[in-house]
């Protein structure tokens, strides 16, 4: 009979791992004699010893990368083969064998739970990206930490790849640096699988078994592009099965997530260091913006203030001056030298120019400021026309000029300020009577039903206006020259700024065109329908 002696201090099983077998037996020997009754559900404390038993196997086996299932097989081939000793020398009656039967049962279903709950670790370790947001340098560390410690390996190594140059990381659990020597590396399988894309392994025996050596290597993939190839080592002749391939492969796709990740995060946080920089000028310009707002509303305000002042201070002695030397005209005409009545005249036509200026100055301001209020009244565009062919005939005098107007009888009124549009018209008939001498002058206006527009033109057959002018005619103050035509009569040179932008509030527009020395016509719209 077997020797059935079982040592209750069960770290014994730990302290003396090079007994293991004669661990088995007499853990078998302590199970058949303390179980027969409950040999299909043993006591907690039998569990407990099969569970230590198992751990303890594990542990002796695991450094030297053997895996768990490997592990089993040895086991069921130890049940089989003790057995097989028990029955060739008769160690047990024969309805104690099933007995031995069931304490492997307990052996094998112990190995079952710990290979799922290491393969449920590795798993949920290899579904875990490395998160490494710091550096590149520290999370390639990271990458090659964590393939050492979910797969066997002598030592693991990390090829990065940047331009033509490229980066070699080894995890040994040795601690040693990396070198050639001590961790040779298969550059041509590294090659190949950089430039193939797949995973490749190789394994090398040689006569001396003590050079013998083994390699797996897999792509790490970004945007169909190699940035890094991942490979396990061994010091020895080592055959590579599926789940170690499947498994590095994970481990590739997870280091590419990781080091894409990371090149993500480094170009948001650039740019979110940006953007803080560009929000931080956009505050200051606002700022800025904002204060040289307040001292633009303050300039318009002493710009309004020195408008009006002007305004009393001006307009009351120049009407003075208008008034006395008409005045003096009148009543000196006969009693005084003719050079004397020049003068007066002189100061007459000069006043009536600066109070001139002065209006339009003021008109042009108002407009600009929003301050001038546009009625919004039904406006017969005939009367309009008509009272402007009457101005027309004031303004030419002794001119040899026919003046003509046409009226589109379809015109309907509209709607707008009479008062505005009545200025407008005046601007460019005042032009059209300074700078023509002879010919005909004619207000024309006519309905454009299919733009909804009112269109108003006053053609002359004056000077015109030089090509090189005609840009200048909206200008503020701009002076034509056209001292070959004897023109005396000089304008404030805002006339036709101020028409344009009392058009543009009243929703019109304003153009011409001109040939020099043969006539201009200008043309002006306003809506139809303007409510």
């Amino acid at each position: 009979m077997m020797e059935r002696e079982y040592i209750d201090q069960q770290n014994r099983i730990i302290e003396a791992p090079s007994i293991t077998i004669k661990n088995v037996l007499i853990a078998l020997g302590y199970f058949i004699d303390n179980e027969k009754e409950s040999f299909l559900n043993p006591s907690d404390k039998c569990k407990k010893m099969i569970r230590d038993l198992v751990l303890h196997i594990v542990q002796k086996h695991s450094h030297r990368g053997t895996k768990i299932h490997h592990i089993q097989d040895r086991i069921i081939l130890l049940k089989y083969s003790i057995m097989e000793v028990i029955t060739k020398w008769k160690v047990l009656e024969e309805h104690e064998l099933k007995y031995v039967g069931a304490f492997f049962d307990h052996v094998i279903n112990q190995f079952t739970d710990i290979a799922v709950n290491d393969f449920q670790t590795a798993f949920e370790t290899l579904a875990r990206p490395i998160l490494n947001l710091n550096n590149y340098d520290e999370l390639c560390g990271e990458i090659v930490s964590k393939t050492c410690s979910l797969l066997p390996q002598d030592y693991c190594s990390l090829v990065t790849f940047y331009n033509d140059t490229h980066s070699v990381r080894i995890s040994d659990y040795t601690g040693e640096l990396f070198s050639e020597l001590m961790h040779p590396i298969d550059w041509e399988l590294i090659d190949k699988v950089r430039k193939e894309k797949i995973t490749y392994m190789k394994t090398v025996r040689k006569k001396d078994r003590l050079q013998d050596w083994a390699q797996i290597s897999g792509p790490i993939e970004i945007n169909n592009k190699v940035v890094g190839v991942l490979s396990l080592h061994y010091r020895s002749a080592h055959h590579f099965d599926y789940d170690e391939q499947k498994m590095l492969e994970i481990l590739c796709r997870q280091a590419a997530v990781s080091i894409h990740t990371l090149k993500l995060y480094k170009k948001l946080s650039y740019a979110y260091q940006n953007s803080k920089f560009v929000n931080e000028e956009l505050r200051l310009t606002k700022s800025r913006l904002e204060e040289s707002n307040k001292n633009l509303l303050e300039l318009d305000r002493l710009k309004s203030m020195f408008i009006a002042n002007i305004s009393h201070e001006l307009k009351t002695p120049l009407n003075t001056i208008i008034g006395f030397s008409e005045l003096l005209m009148s009543s000196l005409e006969d009693k005084i030298p003719e050079q004397n009545l020049k003068d007066l005249n002189n100061i007459y036509q000069s006043g009536k120019y600066l109070l001139r200026l002065i209006n339009d100055i003021l008109d042009l301001s108002k407009i600009e400021a929003g301050k001038v209020e546009f009625e919004n009244e039904e406006v017969d565009l005939y009367e309009i026309v008509l009272n402007g062919a009457m101005t027309l005939r004031s303004l030419i005098g002794d001119k040899n000029i026919e003046i003509k107007y046409n009226f589109d009888p379809n015109l309907p009124k509209i709607m707008g300020d009479e008062t505005r549009i009545q200025q407008v018209l005046y601007n460019i008939i005042g032009n059209a009577a300074k700078f023509t001498n002879e010919g005909s002058i004619t207000i024309s206006a006519r309905a454009d039903f299919e733009n909804q527009r009112a269109i108003f033109s006053v053609e002359d057959t004056g000077i015109g206006i030089k090509k090189e002018d005609q840009s200048k005619v909206f200008e503020r103050f701009a002076q034509i020259s056209n001292k070959q035509f004897n023109i005396e009569e000089k304008g404030s040179g805002l006339g036709m700024t101020i028409a344009k932008e009392l058009l543009s509030r009243m929703g019109g527009e304003i153009w011409f065109k001109s040939t020099y020395k043969k006539g201009t016509t200008f043309y002006f719209s306003l809506p139809l329908n303007k409510q």
